[in-house]
């Protein structure tokens, strides 16, 4: 078989998007995961966090003061922000070294996850791919040391390197116009459904079952949603599953808000394991501040595995979360992003509406899961090896 390798500096097995490549591909093509070395089935994984010098340092807005200072004292000679001060930066022994591993396996295809991998795929022979997770101009817009010391070098990558892959997948329609702004490239949308499960909606019980998965991050405001049992009867209640990526902010909102008998906390599932434990619940939710370009545009993982648990789905007006549930009646949608707005829109709906619910998520659970996007991801490939 073809051999294809997949380039993600990021720990891969917390990346559904990244696993759902490898699963669409594995039956078909020789599969090489350049990563953090983790294993995974029938994938051979090579660790590459030794050859990353400024992924972390660039993508959160954090430790800018002496990062910048440093990069200052080492490219001596290169105006700070400019071409030849990016390409300095990016272009350190290690990423040299690594194009020059990959180079040397001599891959059929190459696909890349992240921004950080774009200037390797140029430097590429052979066919390349750039699966996008986010419009990664405008990532952390919201932060201004971000906007001040990073978002040009992002500006930097996206247009000097992107016209340079044969194609681009986009989460979705409204990510792919705005890159398609930028650089008129071949381009498909393949969203984050996740795998079919085959489930079927619970009945409702005595209690009305609430639950939001996701990660511990204190810009997405949580408590939005913990303060919905405030306006709610006494028949709802709410569960968090949540990934401590801020430890500190996981533990203030658990000590804040597990002293209320109506929300409850439980330790995360493996990823793939999410649908079936959700199916439990009755109701998925999210309320996402819209703080930037990505989040306002946002239809994330937790959606779709919303529809495999065959729940009934809550979500505040993101353009295209509002868009997917109105569109297959999967649930309500809150006039505006409060917890006042989204408490309004649930007591608007019957016990029986909530099970309606629940049932329209069952009738498109094969038609919105990631089996309708590998097919996609399967033929593209085949056209560009082939």
């Amino acid at each position: 078989m073809k051999k294809i390798a997949i380039l993600c500096f990021t720990d891969f097995t917390k990346e559904p998007r990244v696993i759902r490549t490898i699963e669409s591909l594995t039956s078909h093509y020789n599969i090489d995961i350049y990563s953090n070395g983790r294993i995974f089935e029938k994938v051979s994984s090579i660790d590459i966090t030794m050859y990353d010098n400024n992924y972390k340092s660039f993508n959160g807005g954090s430790y800018f003061s002496s990062i910048v200072r440093v990069f200052e004292r080492n490219i001596l000679g290169y105006k700070l922000g400019s071409d030849k001060y990016f390409e300095r930066l990016y272009w350190d022994g290690g990423r040299k070294k690594l194009l020059t591993i990959i180079e040397e396996e001599k891959y059929d295809l190459v696909i890349g996850h992240g921004i950080f991998i774009l200037p390797i795929l140029k430097k590429l022979k052979c066919p390349t791919i750039f699966n996008t997770h986010e419009f990664y101009e405008r990532e952390f817009e919201e932060n201004e040391n971000w906007k001040k010391f990073t978002q040009p070098y992002y500006n930097y990558l996206i247009q000097t390197y992107l016209k340079e892959v044969d194609l681009m997948f986009c989460v979705c329609e409204s990510i792919q116009n705005e890159y398609l702004k930028k650089c008129k490239i071949k381009s498909l949308v393949i969203t984050n459904a996740t795998k079919y499960n085959d489930l079927k909606p619970t009945q409702l019980g005595n209690k009305i079952r609430i639950i939001h998965h996701g990660a511990a991050i204190r810009s997405r405001e949580l408590e939005r949603m913990a303060e919905l049992v405030d306006f709610l009867g006494e028949e709802y209640e709410l569960t968090f599953m949540l990934v401590k990526t801020d430890l500190n902010y996981y533990n203030e909102f658990f000590a804040k808000y597990s002293v209320n008998s109506r929300i409850k906390f439980t330790e995360p599932v493996k990823v793939n394991e999410i649908p079936k434990f959700c199916n439990q619940y009755d109701i998925g939710i999210f309320i996402l501040p819209p703080v930037n370009y990505n989040w306002e545009n946002a239809l994330p993982n937790k959606v779709f595995e919303y529809v495999q648990a065959r729940l009934a789905l809550a979500v505040s007006p993101n353009v295209n979360m509002r868009n997917l549930v109105n569109k297959y009646k999967l649930g309500v949608v809150a006039e505006d992003y409060t917890t006042k707005s989204m408490a309004s829109a649930l007591m608007k709906i019957t016990r029986e509406q909530i099970s309606q619910y629940k049932y329209s998520s069952n009738q498109y659970a094969l038609k919105l899961s990631a089996e309708e996007n590998y097919k996609v991801m399967l033929q593209s490939v085949n056209q560009l090896i082939n």
